[in-house]
């Protein structure tokens, strides 16, 4: 700092890093995997596949699966099964505007 308790420009230019939660960084990479064709669209997600995969608990990917469905870059069908769906150009957009920050 300089005298009187100033802020230097440097200091002031610098931004907080941002912390980011288990269940947020398991959704952001399955949303990246999804949106750049890791899955392919009719693959069934096994929770507990991915789960090794991403050396995480089963909690963390349900919670990410949960929002991946809600956005519809994950489709939810009975007995639990959750696939990704095939998309439309126009619903692929869609999805991955949304997921933009």
């Amino acid at each position: 700092m300089s005298k009187g308790g100033d802020k230097s420009n440097f200091e002031n230019s610098i931004r907080a890093v941002e912390r980011e939660t288990l269940n947020d960084r398991v959704y952001r990479e399955l949303r990246t995997m999804i949106m750049s064709g890791g899955f392919v669209p009719g693959a069934e997600m096994k929770l507990r596949s991915l789960a090794q995969s991403l050396h995480v608990s089963l909690m963390p990917v349900r919670d990410a699966i949960g929002r991946l469905v809600v956005e519809r870059a994950l489709k939810m069908l009975p007995n639990h099964r959750v696939i990704v769906p095939e998309m439309t150009i126009d619903e692929f957009l869609e999805i991955r505007i949304k997921g933009t920050p």
